[in-house]
């Protein structure tokens, strides 16, 4: 009887871990594309324009977090997403192209 007790016991335990480990790594969410695209060509431009080496690059991607409300892990958790695609990322980067072509059309005006 005790043996059967520790049995389940256990086995709640186990599946009770499994569960919450589950649900800590899904709090990590998928960055929507258009969302994704505004993140990531700010990061370049912020780290392109740069003018002083005063600014890690940590600082600049976060910043760029901050303005845009996502976490690093956010952002990783998107980019694996895109990695498991290459045309995903193909696609990714034919709407990022467009993306900073109307900005450019917008600045320019």
């Amino acid at each position: 009887m005790i043996r059967k007790f520790l049995s389940y016991s256990f086995i709640t335990t186990i599946l009770n871990a499994s569960i919450l480990f589950s649900y800590g790594c899904n709090q990590n969410k998928i960055i929507d594309e258009e969302k994704f695209i505004k993140i990531y060509t700010d990061i370049i431009i912020a780290a392109d324009t740069a003018s002083d080496k005063t600014h890690s690059k940590d600082e600049i991607r976060n910043s760029v977090f901050t303005k845009h409300k996502v976490t690093l892990n956010d952002y990783k958790s998107t980019l694996q997403y895109y990695n498991q695609n290459s045309e995903r990322w193909e696609k990714f980067f034919s709407k990022a192209i467009t993306y900073l072509e109307e900005k450019r059309r917008k600045a320019a005006k």
